[in-house]
């Protein structure tokens, strides 16, 4: 993902009511004990962000014709346009975490 699409997107939702002073965002450079120990805590969300091939396509594409019951205490809601993945994974984030933070304005439960 491009980084300055991405922080446009965060932009956007920071406009929206989710506060700076209420997120982080950092990079996980490994899955290994010292490099986890970087990450900041608590961890309410993680992106993983990974090239799509021929292979994930086509595992996708599998997975797509599963019935899927999807808890409903997760918010989740399916990508239907190409090349958003970048927004869809914030708007799970936001969705997942909207007791977990403070939020303003129109994203407000007040």
């Amino acid at each position: 993902m491009n980084l300055s699409v991405f922080l446009d997107e965060l932009q956007f939702f920071w406009g929206l009511g989710l506060l700076m002073e209420e997120v982080e965002f950092c990079d996980v450079f490994g899955l290994d004990e010292e490099l986890l120990e970087m990450v900041p805590n608590p961890v309410l969300v993680v992106l993983f962000l990974y090239p799509i091939t021929a292979k994930t396509e086509e595992e996708r594409l599998q997975q797509e014709n599963e019935k899927k019951d999807y808890s409903s205490k997760v918010y989740f809601t399916k990508q239907t346009v190409g090349n958003a993945c970048g927004t869809i994974s914030l708007l799970h984030a936001l969705g997942n975490i909207t007791f977990e933070v403070k939020l303003v304005g129109c994203l407000s439960r007040e």
